[in-house]
């Protein structure tokens, strides 16, 4: 979305999103046209050319919106939560907890953007962006709680970096359509293995 798209009104953009997202859903990304957009929002080509220059425009803004909202969400729940630990968790469910009800809502979007690798490369550079931030939070208050140990900026890096690609692939199973109930009832394990650790001691 352009600059300028940011300061034109926030209900028709949010409107054109939604609608657009129903024609993707309905007929495909490459079947649905910009007049099938304009027409279903009720405004003429120009009105939305106005908004959006192309439908890869509204596209991105979709999938853009889906990581903000998603981001928000986890955010406000990690938040909620007491302890470091509690904290990790949470952002673990979040994260993967919900995918196989999302399959069927993103199948819409699985083909086009395995056949758009920069598309692909720029949503997941944000989506990877608002991860390191949140784990670098969880980080940080068990930090000042004392239930996680003092770390250099680098090792945080290799923690948050770590966790983020270990998502990444059980997500892309549970994405995928694969090992639903196989993850899904062990999240918390997982959450903690990657927060506890499995040893008995570190002697």
């Amino acid at each position: 979305m352009s600059v300028s798209q940011a300061e034109r009104d926030p209900v028709i953009i949010a409107e054109i999103l939604a609608e657009s997202r129903e024609l993707f859903k309905r007929y495909g990304f490459k079947k649905t046209t910009m007049e099938d957009i304009a027409r279903m929002v009720g405004k003429s080509k120009s009105a939305l050319y106005y908004y959006f220059k192309t439908k890869d425009e509204i596209f991105d803004a979709i999938l853009l919106e889906e990581i903000r909202k998603q981001h928000s969400i986890i955010s406000a729940a990690v938040q909620e939560a007491g302890t470091a630990a509690e904290k990790f968790r949470v952002f673990v469910r979040g994260m993967l907890a919900n995918v196989k009800e999302r399959v069927e809502d993103y199948s819409m979007f699985r083909a086009e953007l395995f056949e758009n690798a920069r598309r692909l490369l720029e949503i997941s550079e944000e989506k990877e962006r608002s991860v390191e931030h949140l784990l670098k939070d969880i980080l940080l208050h068990g930090i000042r709680t004392g239930e996680v140990k003092g770390m250099q900026s680098v090792e945080m890096d290799v923690w948050a970096n770590m966790v983020k690609w270990s998502l990444k692939q059980v997500g892309q199973q549970l994405f995928l359509g694969e090992k639903h109930d196989y993850f899904l009832g062990q999240l918390d394990f997982l959450a903690d293995s990657l927060f506890y650790g499995i040893a008995t001691n570190k002697s």
